[in-house]
């Protein structure tokens, strides 16, 4: 299931997965990432260009545009 939150404090919005990495279910060291990464045009202006992956997960991904089954 996935929660769209608003924090009202900065105007952020992220796209969260019950708290756990996306790639992997881990819960534990997750950043909040970019589906298209800023170096191939993508934003933080949308929820929709933002996921949770582990730290392990997103320094794999490293600028990479991940696909997820």
């Amino acid at each position: 299931m996935w929660l769209l939150v608003e924090n009202k404090a900065n105007g952020y919005k992220y796209l969260n997965r019950k708290g756990r990495c996306i790639k992997c279910g881990s819960n534990t060291n997750l950043h909040f990432d970019h589906d298209l990464p800023y170096s191939k045009g993508g934003t933080s202006l949308t929820a929709l260009n933002v996921r949770i992956l582990c730290m392990k997960c997103n320094l794999e991904k490293s600028g990479k545009i991940m696909m997820i089954v």
